[in-house]
């Protein structure tokens, strides 16, 4: 690993611009974390000297076993409470990197020492930004390069758990978010990786599960023996009972970290002021059908009064213009009926609930992508209501309706009619 690592062509990319023969930050992290524990650097000598090398120690072939190289489990640190500190003898080797080594730099942490000065928290903040931009440049390189062996890596991997690994590295600090090519190349890619699956509703629903199942895996870092031991017994529980959940159903637990995730990314957005596209990318990906009803709701519910800051630069100068239009189609393909508590969070982010509400409703002139987005799910399912002529719903769509202001109800009335005699109401019918 060590000598695979040191090699500079495999982290090497068009856009370097450092001095031949100089490690990449990406390339000088890993290096480091070979031997950044006491156990990592038994790992190392163990290594060379199994290949007839000189080791780092003079000592014999280190705490490793022969066999123990083959397995996992002896080397891993055992699960921790997130309250416990993070020990010596509590840190992973970096061997095995994991099949998606790469993606996880991006959904790292930085954590200055606390007896750190403000210098060396500045320096250390600046050498992560050089970490996360080489990594973004160079998985950007090994996604563009289709009929590459790189390609063939990148393809093995889902998108729901490339997204939900790059939608992690705007929670970084804001001093690795402002860098000038931080934004970019995080567009690029996230463009790059959306366009994978788009134009099926089954492909669009594998995306969010696996991007669920990523975010429950991420949790579970830091998550007690005790949890892990639940989470088996519920298992077993379920497969006795015959409570076995559909495979496009998500489990409580997955629900809950994605929740919590959600929260992060929301807290992100409102503390660095909506600025920042690459977080509009996320909180709109996260809004798609698909993922589970209850994080959409709180993505509706946390930045009620910013909503309208979600539509970008671009489709801000042109409202009936291609790009709004072909986001549009995306966010609204495939979803006939969306889940109640979905279109009532719709609903509370166009109208305000009282005198005392100083959250900024959605209206049409300044709305955007999100009024556009509202309008469209409760016309939606106003037409799909009144299609069933089902008593029950075409109340409570009304009901819904009751809260919304002239202007909001006019528009999803007109959407609804034109839907209505249409034979399709898929994104393009609706938009």
């Amino acid at each position: 690993a060590a000598v695979l690592l040191s090699q500079d062509i495999l982290f090497t990319t068009p856009t370097f611009k450092g001095e031949e023969g100089e490690a990449l930050p990406l390339q000088a992290m890993l290096l480091r974390e070979l031997c950044n524990s006491q156990k990592s650097r038994g790992q190392l000598d163990h290594s060379f000297k199994l290949h007839k090398g000189h080791g780092i120690t003079t000592a014999g072939n280190g705490p490793f076993g022969l066999e123990s190289l083959r397995s996992e489990a002896d080397y891993v640190a055992p699960p921790r409470n997130a309250d416990e500190g993070v020990s010596d003898d509590l840190s992973d080797p970096i061997i095995p990197l994991g099949k998606c080594w790469l993606w996880q730099v991006l959904s790292s942490t930085v954590s200055p020492p606390p007896e750190a000065s403000a210098q060396q928290r500045s320096m250390l903040l600046v050498d992560a930004a050089a970490v996360i931009i080489s990594s973004l440049e160079l998985l950007s390189c090994m996604e563009d390069n289709f009929g590459s062996s790189s390609r063939h890596y990148t393809a093995q991997i889902s998108a729901g758990t490339k997204l939900y690994h790059l939608s992690n590295s705007c929670l970084f600090p804001e001093e690795v978010l402002r860098d000038e090519q931080f934004e970019s190349l995080f567009s690029s890619l996230f463009v790059c990786i959306t366009s994978e699956t788009q134009g099926s509703t089954i492909v669009r629903a594998s995306m969010a599960k696996a991007y669920v199942e990523a975010c429950y895996c991420h949790s579970r870092i830091n998550r007690s023996k005790k949890d892990e031991d639940d989470a088996e017994k519920e298992k077993l529980l379920a497969l006795l009972d015959g409570n076995v959940r559909p495979a496009d159903d998500f489990s409580t637990k997955e629900v809950t970290a994605l929740v919590d995730f959600v929260g992060d990314m929301c807290s992100a957005y409102t503390e660095y002021g909506a600025q920042y596209e690459a977080l509009n990318y996320c909180m709109r990906l996260l809004l798609l059908p698909g993922f589970p009803s209850k994080a959409r709701v709180e993505v509706l519910t946390k930045l009620r009064g910013l909503l309208h800051l979600l539509t970008f630069q671009n489709e801000m100068g042109d409202l009936a213009g291609e790009s709004m239009s072909k986001a549009l189609e995306v966010a609204l393909d495939g979803s006939h009926r969306e889940p109640s508590e979905v279109l009532n969070a719709f609903a509370d982010a166009l109208c305000s609930r009282g005198i005392n509400d100083n959250a900024r409703r959605l209206d049409a002139e300044t709305g955007g992508y999100a009024y556009f987005i509202a309008i469209a799910s409760l016309a939606r399912s106003y037409s799909c209501s009144l299609r069933s002529n089902e008593t029950g719903a075409v109340e409570a769509v009304k009901k819904r309706m009751e809260r919304i202001d002239d202007e909001a109800t006019a528009h999803i009335l007109k959407v609804a009619d034109r839907l209505s005699a249409n034979e399709k109401d898929d994104g393009k019918a609706v938009v």
